[in-house]
């Protein structure tokens, strides 16, 4: 990659506490290109002595006095027919005291002593938009803080302001979002319930379950004993028992005393 060094000049005039910076229309470029007056640095020549020499040769400017305190480079590459060119050029700021310019033709087609903000707009580089930001801070005394972004010129816009919401009612404000609880660190978690564990049956539980026993009454036993058999005497037997025994009291014998009654047989 080819390498070249070019020095420049950012030549402005104060009219009255408005700044005016000259830039020129290359003359070299097919499409418009504004630009500060620049050139190539020739052997043996110091930085300051190049740019002075280039601001003349192109805008026929010779009365200015260069700032002290400011030398800004920026870099850019670009092509050309033997290939790629990466070239820097060290830019100082001029005050001029005489506004006269006598364009050198083969090098500027047209001039202008704008403001800010239209040589804002005139330069398109990137790198010539930040060394433009850069002069004018260091013109005006308010040097740009490090990492502020870059300001654009201000330009009337053609859209109406976006009517203001109106305000919402306090009672048709969303209620905030209630935080979700967080459980402390030391809280024990749940003891769980084991689990039981079914054994099988045995073989005697599988069988089918009888119905349980119900235990049948005592046999009732008749006043004189129990009858022969086990079963409960008669109504009519009962009669007859019964007049035997009266019987038996008239006679004068006592049944279940030993003998028989008296008056009977052996």
């Amino acid at each position: 990659m080819l390498r070249e060094k070019s020095c420049g000049v950012v030549p402005y005039r104060d009219e009255g506490g408005k700044i005016l910076y000259l830039v020129i229309s290359s003359a070299v470029t097919k499409r418009e290109h504004w630009e500060f007056p620049k050139g190539g640095v020739e052997e043996g020549e110091r930085e300051v002595q190049t740019a002075l020499r280039e601001l003349q040769e192109e805008t026929g400017v010779s009365e200015v006095r260069l700032l002290p305190g400011f030398r800004e480079p920026i870099r850019y590459i670009y092509r050309r027919p033997e290939g790629l060119v990466s070239k820097q050029v060290v830019y100082f700021i001029g005050k001029v005291a005489n506004p006269a310019v006598t364009l050198r033709e083969v090098e500027a087609k047209d001039y202008r002593w704008a403001t800010y903000d239209e040589t804002y707009r005139l330069i398109r580089h990137a790198n010539a938009r930040i060394l433009l930001e850069r002069v004018h801070a260091f013109i005006t005394g308010k040097p740009r803080p490090a990492g502020q972004e870059r300001r654009r010129p201000s330009t009337p816009s053609s859209r109406p302001p976006a009517p203001k919401a109106p305000p919402q009612d306090a009672a048709a404000q969303p209620a905030p979002a209630q935080p979700a609880s967080v459980q402390p660190a030391h809280t024990q978690p749940a003891p769980t319930q084991p689990t039981p564990v079914l054994t099988p049956p045995s073989a005697a539980a599988q069988t089918t379950p009888q119905a349980p026993s119900v235990p049948s009454a005592p046999p009732q036993q008749h006043a004189s004993g129990p009858s022969s058999g086990g079963e409960r005497p008669s109504a009519s037997t009962g009669r007859r028992r019964r007049r035997r025994r009266r019987r038996g009291k008239g006679s004068g014998g006592t049944p279940g005393q030993g003998g028989p009654p008296a008056g009977s047989g052996g």
